[in-house]
């Protein structure tokens, strides 16, 4: 798996080359590289955003088709997950000063549509950490199936990938069920026979 993080580089960077390219507008250094059409900076901005949708995209059909172990995509969700928070924050706190000024709304909208793509990128591998602890059993259904859909919603992911990262690292319950059907003791190691069992073979 190591080898295929490098596939979640350019969506962990994503909301930060996004603040770089808004500072870059502003400033005017940008315009000067690209020219004086701004449209230029949300092409650029796009080419980045569909290479980090691929990338992401691929590494969930890895994670799925190679079968990666749950815990581990948990803990990844929820680096990237806490890495970006200063970048919502600044957003965050961009759009409440563009709020203000009737001037600079529109780049409130701009915020919020590009904090929707952002989330999109992440939320995939707190998907695929779902979907593989449910497979291994190691997270209960409830709990899968909650942080597979809040992944893609504002704050509750982070805090779901927090609990989903702890929950996932505990060990897989091992508890033995006894089947009175076939006397068998089943366990995740296998079927072994019960005492009960046992003790009925050696009076035969």
């Amino acid at each position: 798996m190591k080898r295929y993080l490098i596939l979640l580089l350019p969506g962990a960077l994503f909301p930060y080359v996004f603040l770089f390219f808004l500072f870059g507008f502003f400033r005017g250094f940008l315009l000067d590289w690209i020219g004086e059409n701004p449209l230029l900076l949300f092409l650029w901005l796009g080419i980045w955003f569909f290479v980090s949708l691929l990338a992401n995209l691929a590494f969930f059909l890895l994670a799925l088709g190679k079968q990666w172990a749950g815990k581990s995509l948990a803990l990844i969700s929820m680096v990237l997950k806490l890495i970006q928070i200063p970048a919502y924050v600044t957003v965050f706190l961009l759009s409440c000063i563009f709020a203000i000024t009737i001037w600079l709304f529109a780049f409130v909208i701009v915020l919020f549509f590009f904090d929707c793509l952002t989330i999109l990128l992440t939320g995939f591998i707190g998907l695929a950490a779902s979907i593989r602890c449910a497979v291994e059993k190691r997270v209960s259904k409830g709990l899968c199936i909650a942080n597979g859909i809040l992944s893609f919603v504002f704050c509750a992911d982070v805090v779901l990938a927090i609990i989903f990262s702890i929950k996932s690292r505990r060990p897989v319950s091992q508890q033995p069920l006894y089947s009175k059907e076939d006397g068998y003791t089943v366990s995740l190691a296998g079927n072994t026979p019960s005492n009960k069992n046992s003790k009925l073979r050696k009076g035969e």
